[in-house]
């Protein structure tokens, strides 16, 4: 029971920010929920996302500001080994106790030991370094945009990738609009939301949709684009760039002769 509770004061005092898309996933859902909806119950996970935000709302009441991954992460670990644990350390007590080389055999600690190296060796390369930014590559990245995305900023995609989800977690001051139309009527909603001192930005996916339209070039004449954010590797696509529309020519355009 010590060695348990010692374990678990060390994943609650260090949580991981090693965050998978699906946990991310999660608590945008809890976030988004207008109570009990159809979409906290994910049968493929034991019931996680109604009790993950059963939870929140709870700890909310006296943690106003908490996050729901913030939740999520502290729970995480005894709620998946409270499936397991209890039957793990039943059965082995019941094999120890009717072997007959356990029943008058004084104690040796053998397998404390044991225990006690793997806590420290779990703590040491698996725990504290996964408390780390850099245990997830694209979060240094969303935490930079939070400094570049305010209440003003506008954030175009076109598929809701693994991504794109971190991103707009961690920067849910921006708001988020996909890119369901042609190269002109995007042009123009750009145009009106400049006008309304709203900044835009595009992801990959939006900029691929665009891309692909026909004859994408002169289309996205009217558009200027800017880097801003890139993560290329093996597991990531992160692209996202400002894009600023050359309103004038809309206006030209509509000026009667």
């Amino acid at each position: 029971m010590a060695l348990f509770l010692v374990v678990l004061s060390a994943y609650l005092a260090f949580p991981t920010r090693n965050y998978y898309w699906d946990g991310i996933s999660f608590a945008l859902q809890i976030e988004d929920a207008q109570g009990l909806e159809p979409m906290l119950f994910n049968p493929n996970h034991l019931g996680y996302d109604i009790t993950g935000s059963m939870i929140w709302h709870l700890v909310r009441a006296f943690l106003p500001s908490i996050r729901a991954l913030t939740v999520l992460v502290r729970m995480e670990w005894p709620y998946y080994r409270l499936f397991y644990l209890p039957a793990i350390i039943v059965l082995s007590a019941c094999v120890m106790r009717r072997h007959p080389r356990f029943v008058n055999t004084p104690p040796t600690y053998r397998l404390a030991a044991f225990a006690g190296a793997m806590v420290v060796s779990n703590f040491v390369f698996l725990i504290y370094p996964f408390t780390k930014t850099g245990a997830t590559p694209p979060l240094q990245i969303v935490i930079d945009a939070q400094g570049v995305w305010d209440r003003d900023a506008v954030v175009f995609y076109r598929e809701f990738s693994t991504d794109n989800r971190m991103f707009k977690y961690f920067n849910r001051q921006a708001r988020w609009e996909i890119v369901d139309t042609d190269t002109g009527p995007f042009r123009k909603n750009l145009c009106a939301l400049q006008r309304k001192g709203y900044k835009t930005w595009i992801d990959s996916s939006g900029l691929d949709y665009l891309a692909s339209l026909s004859n994408p070039e002169p289309r996205m004449a009217g558009l200027e684009f800017h880097d801003n954010q890139n993560l290329f590797n093996l597991k990531h696509r992160i692209h996202f760039m400002s894009v600023i529309p050359r309103c004038e020519e809309e206006a030209e355009a509509e000026t009667p002769e």
